[in-house]
Order: structure tokens, then sequence, then C-alpha cells
């Protein structure tokens, strides 16, 4: 059984990139139906917030390798 990381610091840099850039290849295959889908799950807060951009005592959100819709 794969445990699922507590910390988005147990994420690599190239696991969060590659969940998002399948989030953005999706939508742009996707095209006019994207108006039909909502993205959903742990990937939203990193596409709402920029978690570089937090308060330093702000822990980042802890993330996702999978894309719910």
């Amino acid at each position: 059984m794969i445990i699922k990381p507590t910390r988005a610091s147990d994420y690599t840099a190239q696991q969060a990139a590659l969940v998002r850039s399948v989030c953005l290849f999706i939508a742009t295959k996707l095209g006019d139906l994207m108006d039909e889908l909502v993205v959903v799950g742990g990937l939203v807060p990193s596409l709402i917030i920029d978690q570089a951009t937090l308060f330093p005592e702000t822990e980042a959100h802890v993330g996702t390798m999978d894309l719910d819709v």
C-alpha cells in the first residue's frame, strides 16, 4: 500500500510540477468543455494561491499527485 505524504515537503518539486502540467494539458485538450468541468481536491489550493508566496509561519498545503475533475 502506498502511503500518501502528509506534508508538502514530502512531495518532490518534480512531482508537484507533473500534476500541474497534467492539469494544464487536460485543460488545453478539453478546450470548450472546460466550462462544464471543475477541478476539485488537493490540487486546488496550489492553483488558487501561489504556495511560494505564503507567510513564513504558514505551512504550505500538503499537495497531491492526482487530478480530480
